[in-house]
């Protein structure tokens, strides 16, 4: 079973960190982060504490956690941890041993085709926050953003329907956020929807699918750069971002040449 009120947590990978930290909650540490070193730069100024790191995919440091006598331990699912079926997780020897030091929650999958339905990171989200004592206040967070997405909606009134793409810039290739990802989802939800490449993106991304020399792919009404470097990169992430703006195929397209674009 779970304990109540939960004051020992331990999160694997950053989606259960963002919840905690949105809860008012610090964990005592967590893995697998995308941050590379730890908790991803831009929730650390909200932790009260600093976050132990435990280690990254193939370095996860299993005798710390048992050390650290967690309550409750916290992590992704959808392949982020662990195996896709239950019977892979329960065969995980990582799983295996926290689930001996403190119950162990992994959100099973649920069907997200519907962009206005539950979504995986909401359902996430609402999950760990009942496994904290704070159903409630977990709830609240969500309707405070689909109240502030209605709203959204309403001012791009004049722009219901046009296109938009998320790219994750990288030296060697654009990489395409699909259109189920978060970010599509979002976007369809104020009134914004993939163009023909962004739709028939599979979950999550495009990888290495899509060449320097097919960057003409990209052009939608809407661009949206989201380069993924750690705050002490980013004398790297400007030199990626500036090298897509000085590439001719890039800059002739009609959302960059006309400034509707955005680097997130």
């Amino acid at each position: 079973g779970l304990p109540e009120n939960p004051s020992r947590v331990i999160c694997i990978n950053d989606g259960p960190v963002d919840t905690m930290l949105n809860l008012g909650l610090t964990p005592l540490a967590t893995g697998f982060s995308y941050g590379g070193q730890g908790v991803m730069d831009y929730l650390k100024p909200f932790a009260d504490s600093e976050i132990e790191y435990l280690g990254d995919w193939d370095t996860l440091d299993l005798e710390r956690i048992v050390e650290l006598k967690p309550d409750l331990v916290l992590a992704e699912g959808r392949n982020r941890f662990t195996g896709a079926t239950r019977e892979e997780a329960e065969a995980d020897p990582s799983v295996q041993l926290i689930r001996e030091v403190a119950p162990l929650v992994i959100p099973a999958d649920i069907d997200t085709s519907d962009p206005f339905g539950l979504q995986y990171f909401e359902y996430s989200h609402l999950l760990w926050s009942h496994c904290l004592g704070k159903l409630e206040e977990g709830q609240a967070i969500l309707d405070a953003q689909h109240e502030a997405t209605a709203t959204l909606k309403a001012d791009l009134a004049d722009h219901q329907g046009e296109t938009s793409i998320v790219v994750r810039p990288t030296a060697e290739f654009p990489l395409v956020m699909a259109q189920s990802w978060f970010t599509g989802v979002m976007l369809r939800r104020v009134g914004i929807v993939g163009n023909k490449f962004a739709e028939s993106v599979n979950y999550p991304h495009s990888g290495d699918t899509l060449s320097m020399e097919r960057i003409f792919e990209l052009d939608a009404d809407w661009i949206f750069l989201c380069p993924r470097f750690t705050a002490n990169e980013s004398a790297e992430r400007d030199e990626v971002v500036q090298a897509y703006f000085d590439n001719p195929l890039f800059a002739a397209l009609p959302a960059i040449s006309e400034g509707t674009y955005g680097i997130v």
